[in-house]
């Protein structure tokens, strides 16, 4: 048996295994990532500023 560590923004409840010809393919899918306040604060700034020109 084979065991893997999935990163941290795996969707844990996306997974799917195929075993086909003697090969198995398992997809995990992403978690989209998790906007942070500074980067909030930063994208709120952008929009004040395009909003001004």
């Amino acid at each position: 048996m084979r065991r893997f560590i999935l990163p941290e923004n795996a969707n844990t409840d996306a997974i799917s295994a195929v075993c086909q010809d003697g090969v198995s393919t398992v997809t995990v899918e992403k978690l989209p990532p998790k906007l942070t306040t500074e980067k909030m604060k930063e994208m709120c700034w952008r929009g004040k500023i395009d909003d001004l020109n």
